[in-house]
């Protein structure tokens, strides 16, 4: 099979068909640290906090660095397991069938 359709065939695939048995399980993470080189995008934004909150970390030092890296921890924390997207609504005529209208 060529690199192509295989990749093809691959790109195809459901995750629950993947098979992971060859993969050893990485149980030990300790020491491990995140790329020193990665460097995300910072986006400025507006939010409303607690004045004392606000007034607690405006007394550290580099405040926003430290409520970026509270947050990012949280987050590290509390992976998001799957996103649910909504479903779209169908647009057309109203199904008036219901009691009372037909």
């Amino acid at each position: 099979m060529s690199k192509a359709k295989e990749l093809i065939k691959l790109k195809k695939m459901k995750d629950s068909q993947i098979d992971y048995s060859n993969i050893p399980a990485v149980n030990d993470v300790e020491g491990w640290q995140r790329n020193p080189y990665f460097k995300p995008i910072k986006k400025l934004v507006s939010l409303r906090m607690d004045a004392d909150v606000l007034a607690w970390f405006k007394k550290q030092p580099k405040y926003t660095y430290l409520i970026n890296t509270i947050c990012r921890a949280y987050m590290d924390a509390h992976p998001i397991k799957k996103i649910v997207k909504p479903k779209p609504v169908r647009q057309g005529k109203l199904n008036m069938a219901h009691k009372g209208h037909g």
